[in-house]
């Protein structure tokens, strides 16, 4: 398994390489407008760069599991670990980083939109 600085060299590259496929694939024909600025190298600044950041050196580990991600027959899951100490979201602060979540996913031409909607709530999901 790649870690360290080569999977985050690996995730930004095929971040990239996924928006500009996604880009030239969806053409002009698409609901949301062509605008100057919207290379790979910006849409994956805008979408991705937020949880996939580019290593700042060769030797920079982005951390355990962090940006790791794989493919079922559902789509695509994420491990997303907490740091240690960390609280649960209230109600709130969850149906918000959810309405932001989904406003993105609308928003982004690079995601599937009929990709299925999983559900990680529930003690099951929480160490």
């Amino acid at each position: 398994m790649m870690r360290g600085a080569a999977l985050g060299r690996a995730i930004a590259a095929a971040c990239a390489a996924a928006l500009g496929v996604a880009g030239a694939v969806a053409g002009p024909s698409t609901a949301q407008p062509r605008t100057t600025g919207s290379s790979a190298a910006t849409l994956y600044a805008l979408n991705c760069m937020g949880c996939h950041p580019s290593p700042k050196t060769s030797e920079h580990d982005a951390g355990p599991l962090r940006g790791e991600f794989f493919h079922n027959d559902k789509g695509r899951n994420f491990f997303i670990r907490m740091p240690d100490g960390s609280r649960r979201l209230s109600a709130s602060e969850e149906a918000r980083l959810l309405e932001e979540v989904l406003t993105w996913k609308r928003a982004c031409a690079a995601i599937r939109q009929d990709a299925p909607m999983v559900d990680y709530r529930g003690e099951h999901f929480v160490r």
